[in-house]
């Protein structure tokens, strides 16, 4: 029975210790117990968001085509010049300016000093709103007038008449001439140019994105086929171009050899021209672009950094390139640079000649 009995006892005496210890503690002023219930847990903040990346963007267009933007554009102004036939040739060329005398030296290292020429004379006085415009339309349609005859009769013509032009060198002819198909391959390379240059930043599409292993700036890793860049700078300006051009490359067909080369000397003509005020880095990495590059107009380019360019860093790694590439692509450029009227670059080309060793070339 004392089996039986003793947890009904203790169960008893738990109570009865219960209810005394809540009476003495009523008694006494002291706060009941807490009722038997967990701690609330501090708020954890809410998760953050999933990333999202945004779908790689296609090429742009050399001219896109947005409804919106060309409707905001102004209507092109039309004019309508009667141009006689037999118009006596010096009616259509431009006023020529007056040509003041010559003073100080010829050449110099100031650029400043250097004497000016001038299509046409200047105005004493800006014609009213639009004026501008019409006369240079007249122009342009007695331009073409004289250009219907023959091939550069304008420039024929203002030559002849135009003392203050005389020895400079004009382009005439093909050389001055592209046709349309390499234009449109021109304004492509400008326009891939551009987009890859600082502060056109974004996501890029990659071709190969397994040599794309660094997280963006953001510290997300980049999925699949784009490439986080953020801002542009001139560091991985030629990891962007050369991955944009990738992607044209990938897009065209590897079987026409011809349309390749064409696309090559468009992106040269591209990176040459729009590079120039660009930082030193930007030129640096032009001469390894080029380097890189084994046609003919490659070799050029680097014989014309190595002449005309003003930072010591980038002229010398010109100078390298050419070393090992064929004389005969560049000779000529040199030779051009010693009898360059700016004497700075006459000075490059004649430190260019004696770091190559060219012998040859004492003569000249």
């Amino acid at each position: 029975m004392a089996g039986y009995r003793g947890p009904r006892f203790a169960a008893a005496l738990a109570v009865a210790l219960a209810l005394s210890g809540n009476a003495f503690a009523q008694q006494f002023g002291a706060p009941p117990a807490p009722p038997n219930t967990f701690p609330t847990l501090p708020e954890l903040p809410p998760l953050p968001p999933e990333p999202q990346f945004v779908q790689p963007p296609t090429l742009p267009q050399v001219f896109p085509a947005n409804p919106q933007m060309i409707q905001s554009l102004p209507a092109a102004q039309r004019f309508n010049f009667k141009i006689e036939p037999n118009a006596p040739v010096k009616e259509l060329l431009p006023v020529a300016p007056k040509a003041s005398p010559v003073r100080g030296p010829l050449l110099t290292d100031d650029l400043a000093k250097v004497p000016e020429a001038e299509f046409e004379a200047r105005p004493e006085t800006l014609p009213a709103n639009g004026k501008l415009t019409e006369q240079a339309a007249h122009q342009l349609a007695k331009i073409n007038h004289l250009n219907a005859k023959k091939t550069d009769a304008f420039m024929a013509a203002l030559l002849e008449n135009r003392p203050d032009l005389a020895g400079l060198p004009f382009a005439m002819g093909d050389d001055c001439r592209t046709s349309a198909e390499r234009s449109k391959l021109f304004a492509q390379a400008v326009a891939t140019v551009r987009q890859a240059l600082p502060g056109n930043g974004g996501i890029l599409p990659v071709v190969n994105s397994t040599q794309f292993n660094a997280p963006n700036p953001g510290g997300q890793p980049v999925p699949g086929n784009a490439l986080r860049v953020g801002r542009t700078t001139p560091q991985n300006f030629w990891l962007l171009f050369a991955n944009l051009c990738d992607n044209e490359d990938a897009a065209r067909s590897k079987s026409d050899k011809a349309l390749a080369e064409h696309v090559t000397l468009a992106r040269i003509g591209a990176l040459m021209q729009m590079l120039a005020p660009e930082p030193v880095e930007m030129r640096a990495g032009l001469v390894k672009y080029l380097t890189a590059i084994p046609h003919v107009e490659a070799t050029r380019a680097l014989a014309k950094l190595a002449i005309f360019t003003a930072e010591d860093e980038v002229r010398n790694a010109a100078v390298d390139a050419l070393k090992v590439r064929r004389e005969k692509d560049y000779t000529d450029i040199l030779v051009m640079g010693l009898r360059y009227p700016f004497p700075a670059v006459a000075k490059r080309a004649a430190d260019a000649v004696a770091r190559m060793g060219r012998t040859d070339l004492i003569g000249e």
